[in-house]
């Protein structure tokens, strides 16, 4: 969405000034945390992952060193995705979408749980960014961007971890 300002944003698509105000905050009080001064200011281009190496064994924190040892399982995935920068496109899941062919045997393997019931219980939840459907992306460097619209569907475990089951 091009806009000259953020007041020029519709209403239902700005954050509230409140909300602007923690975001600039949470990122300064991460950037200081994370001591990522020295990434911000990176003039080079990286050439291989030693590079990236590098920087992180400099500037290891409690914070980054959990995320590197966590970042591949689905139960970080799904706490990013509801911690993340939007939310509120999560919602709770009554039926699926035509276009998101997903079934019980693909998604509870041990045949205990189905997708029905598990909506009626209020366990199951959606993404869907069908906002971006049809948006132009950009081209940067006189190359083409490609923007996707996916579908997320998340379970809420019983011990309340949101687990991805299906991503399209």
């Amino acid at each position: 969405m091009k806009a000259g300002a953020v007041s020029s944003l519709p209403l239902d698509a700005r954050f509230y000034i409140t909300k602007d105000i923690e975001m600039i905050y949470t990122a300064a009080k991460a950037i200081t945390e994370l001591k990522l001064k020295e990434w911000l200011e990176w003039k080079d281009k990286w050439t291989n992952i030693e590079e990236i190496q590098y920087l992180y064994s400099c500037h290891r924190t409690e914070i980054s060193d959990y995320v590197h040892d966590h970042w591949k399982e689905d139960s970080f995935f799904g706490y990013q995705f509801l911690n993340g920068v939007n939310p509120m496109v999560i919602q709770r899941c009554q039926s699926l979408p035509a276009n998101f062919p997903v079934t019980d045997r693909m998604v509870f393997k041990d045949g205990k749980q189905c997708l029905e019931d598990e909506m009626k219980n209020g366990n199951i939840f959606l993404c869907d960014y069908k906002i971006l459907d049809g948006v132009k992306a950009n081209i940067i460097k006189g190359k083409q961007q490609y923007l996707v619209a996916p579908l997320v569907l998340l379970h809420r475990t019983p011990d309340d971890k949101l687990m991805p089951i299906a991503i399209q």
